[in-house]
């Protein structure tokens, strides 16, 4: 017999970490032979293998045949039959392989993909010398196959032992015979969709769009996409030619199997760009066929409200011994695009490899297409590949494509944190993936100083010669800890939620770094699209210097935001701890006033990154009353008071003059002013903007003297939203409180303006409902004066849901349903049921405007109807394709306490 297997085991103590016990299996021949019971093979050929049909369809039941020959008498015979797309036998796990028939009863495994035999299917007890028939073995064929790729029918055999764990072709067998099939090419179809790497930015942010497509049979399958009026082109992905405003690509396809791919363009956000603004983008694609093109999801990102701290306090005027309340309003967090490693172009600069031996390769596929490659290492160390920016990277996500071509060791891994140092000295925490389950499917690791395994899931297993992508988000969890969240899923399809997430609790941790991928010993890599999206602000906080008439006593305590208030050398301090989303924060502090005088003060706004300190306003406190003096007000004038006082005076009549004489009293003269408010239409309905404005003026008279820090309050009521063009004074909205405040300041005599503001009415109000607004506004030395009440009657139509279709109709990739509603739905479903009535997919409100999913456009009408569109794939609730049929889809809307359905027909035809 000719043998074959060499295993030993290999303890890889290499200086960078990442340590693994792996079992290498190094291989002999194309095919290895397992001992068994029998020592040789018996089996000398394979023939007559037969498909039936032999041009089966999508997801057909088929039948094979074959014959073989043995030699040895009494033997068990066993056989696999497999669907590869290449005529040899590889490792289970290898994607384009599948075991179709297996083990006792020659069944199909529950996961072809992946399943590992031991014994094969028996496919004979005890037979003679001779050439015997086998089959028919039935099975269904792969939901995933692709129309127009060439696929094989493998047959192998082997006495008593076949099994594909271990080396490639690990059977006992004399020869692998593939007979080849191609599924037909369905009808010209395709589907794009679109993603906006950054929900929230500021003016001046990098804004990364991302298109997913997929066409098939298809000529000339194009791409074009407007950059949106807020922004400014930057860059697009290779083959991408930008006129004016419109980026095109073309793929200068000619009609054959399903292609898949993703193109993408960065933009800037204009300055100047108002908050709370939606900046949209939808793509649209064209082929040469005459079929109708067709749009995208619309890929929205939201400019967040403008940075400002806002400070107020409980009153204006206070004694020694009172407790005074300062109140912080502002908000912190997001994330900013930092940069964007396609590696389309051998890259040569923004990349740095460390121990630089086992050097790292750019591969080009294409004109203007590639990706990275890192080779096996040895036992020397774990090169990394490093982006130069940001070189500090603390918080917030990283993405990249990871393809593990080695069907053993199977590893990939991101490495972030990296200080960038080989051997000993080495930081950094990793996130990968693994086949081999050593140490786990997806696992995160860390060296500081020594390696050490964190954290760990199986949630699927990992094929070799597949791309993935993987995701890290990286959070501040407070006092020196550091949240890892981790995921990753196949390139191209639906992204899950997060795998893993742990969160470092020793408050030693790798400091900020570099990101980047990691070589490895004994396996070839491939790495892809580096993203990377930094905190835009670094261990903020918030300060506030007292006065010295103030004594501290408390602030707002820790939560899971921000820690609580240390006060030091009279300076009270809270960490904020750095978020990856836009929050909304307000804290308090509380103080006794030792002594009296004006106090003047304010707070401020700092963190460790390159943004300049920012300060609240400044307030004022009047404490009037000394313990050396008599009352006084801050204003006075002095009036003569005539009074009658008795003078004696001697006179010969003997008489008393009485003679008047004047004394002086101090007189307090306190402002007066007036405010009122309107609003704009009367009637407005759901969604539609209304405007206040309210108007204030110190007119004299009444009014004696000027306003001095003359202040507007509005709480607005519950029923409006998306609050905007805030004007006059120096006006700021606090979402949280749902409060409008403008610092007007000094009002002369005789002075007055308008402050306004925009809302538009939410979708809850009700028919008729009446919306009141009041304002108040006040001054350091006046009490507070509130305003009129300003009405908005809601205008609500009655809730219809009208006509139902779809297109393509009907379609083989995906179709889209419109239907039109009266008012904008609080909520929205449909339900997929086949003809029979059996519900085969569910679409909640949710799935519709994830911003992952993206499947939901509206669009008002001219009529003021809205018009819905609603993207779905053909797939089912387990994401897989339905089978060509008749199809019913049932729409259930909502808008406050109404609710509509319709139903519809659709037919798929694959």
């Amino acid at each position: 017999m000719t043998v074959i297997i060499n295993e030993f085991l290999l303890n890889l103590n290499y200086n960078r970490g990442w340590l693994k016990m792996r079992k290498i299996s190094v291989l002999i021949l194309a095919f290895l032979f397992i001992l068994s019971a029998v020592s040789f093979a018996t089996i000398t050929s394979i023939t007559g293998v037969t498909l039936t049909p032999p041009s089966p369809g999508n997801g057909a039941s088929v039948q094979v045949s074959f014959s073989y020959t043995t030699t040895q008498n009494n033997d068990n015979p066993t056989g696999l039959i497999l669907i590869s797309d290449t005529t040899t036998v590889r490792n289970a796990g290898t994607a384009g392989q599948w075991l179709m028939i297996q083990g006792t009863g020659c069944n199909t495994p529950a996961d072809p993909a992946t399943a590992v035999t031991a014994t094969g299917c028996q496919m004979g007890t005890n037979v003679m010398a001779g050439t015997y028939a086998a089959g028919p073995y039935t099975f269904t064929l792969p939901a995933d196959l692709l129309p127009g790729v060439p696929y094989y029918i493998l047959v192998v055999m082997g006495t008593y032992w076949c099994n594909l764990n271990g080396a490639p072709g690990n059977v006992e067998s004399t020869g692998v015979l593939a007979v080849p099939f191609t599924l037909p090419l369905p009808p010209t179809s395709a589907s794009i969709t679109k993603t906006a790497e950054s929900a929230v930015v500021q003016p001046g942010d990098l804004v990364l769009f991302t298109i997913n497509y997929d066409y098939v049979n298809a000529t000339n399958f194009r791409i074009t996409d407007d950059v949106p009026a807020e922004c400014t082109f930057v860059s697009c992905s290779a083959g991408g030619t930008l006129a004016g405003t419109t980026i095109t690509w073309n793929t200068a396809s000619t009609p054959g199997p399903v292609k898949r791919g993703s193109k993408w363009f960065t933009a800037r956000v204009n300055a100047g760009t108002p908050p709370n603004t939606t900046i949209h983008n939808i793509a649209h694609w064209a082929v040469d066929e005459p079929v109708p093109g067709g749009d995208s999801n619309d890929a929205t990102v939201v400019t967040g409200p403008l940075f400002n701290i806002l400070k107020s306090q409980s009153t204006a005027a206070a004694a020694i011994g009172d407790t005074i309340t300062y109140t912080f309003d502002f908000n912190d967090g997001g994330m900013a695009f930092q940069s964007f490693g396609t590696f389309d172009d051998n890259i040569t600069t923004g990349f740095h490899s460390t121990a630089g031996v086992w050097g790292w390769a750019h591969v080009s596929t294409g004109t203007n297409e590639g990706y990275l490659f890192s080779p096996a290492h040895g036992a020397t160390n774990y090169p990394h590949y490093l982006s130069d920016l940001p070189s500090d990277f603390c918080y917030g996500e990283v993405q990249g494509d990871v393809y593990i071509e080695s069907n053993n060791d199977m590893d990939g891994l991101i490495t972030f944190r990296d200080n960038g140092l080989a051997g000993a000295a080495g930081r950094a925490y990793g996130f990968g993936i693994s086949a081999d389950g050593l140490p786990h499917n997806m696992y995160i690791q860390e060296v500081n100083p020594t390696y050490a395994e964190r954290a760990w899931a199986n949630p699927f297993s990992v094929q070799a010669n597949r791309w993935y992508t993987l995701k890290i988000n990286v959070t501040d969890a407070g006092s020196g800890r550091v949240r890892i969240q981790g995921k990753a899923w196949l390139r191209g399809t639906a992204e899950p939620g997060w795998q893993i997430d742990w969160t470092d609790l020793d408050g030693s941790v790798p400091a900020c770094g570099y990101v980047g991928f990691q070589g490895h010993a004994t396996n070839y890599n491939y790495y892809d699209n580096l993203k990377i999206f930094s905190a835009s602000s670094l261990n903020p906080r918030i300060y506030d210097t007292l006065p010295a008439q103030l004594t501290y006593v408390g602030g707002t305590a820790a939560d899971t935001t921000h820690s609580a208030p240390v006060n030091s050398g009279g300076m009270v301090t809270w960490d904020i701890f750095t978020s990856l989303i836009n929050n909304i924060y307000q804290l308090q502090l509380w103080a006794t006033v030792n002594d009296c005088g004006i106090l003047y003060n304010r707070a401020s706004f700092d963190t460790d990154g390159a943004l300049p300190q920012t300060d609240s306003n400044t307030t004022t406190l009047n404490v009037a009353i000394c313990p050396q003096t008599p009352t006084s007000t801050p204003t006075y004038t002095n009036s003569p008071t005539a009074t009658s006082t008795f003078t004696a005076t001697p006179s010969a009549t003997g008489t008393f003059t009485a003679t008047p004489t004047a004394t002086m009293t101090n007189t307090p003269i306190i402002p007066r002013f007036t405010i009122s408010k309107a609003v704009a239409p009367g009637t407005a309905g759901r969604g539609e903007t209304v405007t206040y404005t309210i108007h204030y003026a110190n007119p004299s008279p009444p009014g004696l003297i000027a306003l001095s820090s003359f202040e507007v309050w509005d709480t607005l009521p519950t029923e409006i939203e998306n609050i905007s063009n805030i004007t006059g004074g120096l006006g700021t909205y606090f979402p949280a409180t749902g409060v409008i405040h403008w610092l007007v300041g000094a009002v002369p005599l005789n002075g007055s303006g308008d402050l306004s503001f925009t809302a538009t009415l939410k979708n809850t109000v009700t028919r008729d409902q009446v919306i009141t607004n009041r304002a108040y506004g006040k001054d350091v030395m006046a009490p507070a004066v509130e305003s009129n009440a300003a009405n908005v009657v809601a205008d609500v139509p009655v809730f219809e849901l009208t006509p139902v279709t779809n297109y393509p109709n009907p379609f083989d990739g995906a179709t889209t349903i419109v239907f039109d509603l009266t008012l904008l739905a609080d909520n929205c479903s449909i339900k997929f049921y086949t003809i029979s009535g059996e519900l085969v997919k569910t679409m909640e409100f949710a799935e519709m405007i994830s911003p992952d999913g993206g499947k939901l456009q509206t669009t008002k009408r001219a009529s003021g109807v809205w018009a819905y569109r609603v993207y779905w794939d053909g797939k089912n609730n387990a994401d897989n394709d339905l089978s060509s049929g008749v199809y019913l889809y049932r729409i259930k809307a909502s808008a406050g306490t109404e609710e509509k359905k319709a139903m519809g027909r659709l037919a798929i035809l694959r």
